[in-house]
């Protein structure tokens, strides 16, 4: 699919791109940076045209496909909840 939905992921922390936390990383493009944790890939690619390169509203249907993926990666201690309630996307 050429507008897929490829993994989850939380986004903890949004810098400048020039804060000297992340100006000398090659992955980091600006002007801000987004860190990340706990990023899971999807099995498969989930169909979900909308993005093109920017942030969507995601359909209710696709919601619930990263719902699934998100709590069995809790269920196998693959991500850290942290203080958040377990399970809540």
């Amino acid at each position: 699919p050429r507008a897929a939905i490829l993994g989850i992921a939380e986004v903890f922390e949004v810098r400048w791109f020039t804060d000297p936390l992340v100006a000398g990383d090659p992955w980091s493009c600006g002007p801000f940076c987004w860190r990340l944790r706990n990023v899971l890939p999807c099995p498969e690619p989930i169909p979900s045209p909308g993005g093109s390169l920017k942030l969507w509203r995601v359909r209710p249907d696709v919601v619930d496909q990263l719902r699934v993926l998100y709590r069995g990666a809790v269920a196998t201690g693959a991500v850290d909840t942290g203080s958040r309630k377990t399970g809540e996307v």
